[in-house]
């Protein structure tokens, strides 16, 4: 029942997102691009050092309006084995350790990394749903483009390396 509600509420901040971005004025060159990311522990590396819950799962839309490098997001997580400590974008490719290059929500395990998008130390409860915007630098652009960019989660129990990752793939 609680997954089931989560999504539902999940669902309808995404239809919500489509106001970000104006597509009637967009040319078909410009127009939004849509990323998914699906958070899965075989994406940790290295896993995580405290066992997490058969019923973890995650997941994040992302839109990418390249007109001012926006990048507007929703990312949902239920199930975790604690709070969230930080919530962070990473520069890395698939398989591979990257270092941190926003943080959404907390601080990582390099102190805080930017001006967090989200207020506060951290994230109570193991379930959440959040909704967010990201002005991207072009190297950051360039990154996202090629396959580089994650969200990975740190948690109270799995602080650092972190709890799992979702890698950012275009849709």
């Amino acid at each position: 029942m609680k997954k089931s509600i989560l999504y539902l509420l999940s669902m309808l901040l995404l239809v919500s997102m489509f106001s970000v971005f104006n597509f009637s004025t967009v040319s078909a060159e410009d127009a939004a691009l849509i990323f998914a990311g699906t958070f899965e522990l075989a994406q940790a590396v290295p896993a995580p050092a405290v066992a997490l819950p058969d019923s973890i799962s995650g997941s994040g839309l992302f839109y990418f309006n390249p007109e001012d490098n926006l990048l507007a997001f929703q990312v949902v997580l239920t199930d975790l084995s604690s709070s969230v400590r930080a919530l962070q974008f990473h520069n890395g490719a698939i398989g591979e350790i990257g270092p941190p290059i926003q943080t959404i929500c907390g601080e990582g395990p390099a102190g805080v990394i930017g001006t967090p998008l989200v207020d506060g130390p951290w994230r109570a409860g193991t379930d959440h749903v959040m909704q967010q915007r990201w002005t991207m630098t072009d190297a950051q652009v360039e990154e996202l483009l090629a396959g580089n960019i994650y969200v990975n989660v740190h948690t109270e129990t799995n602080f650092a390396p972190g709890e799992f990752r979702a890698q950012l793939n275009r849709q």
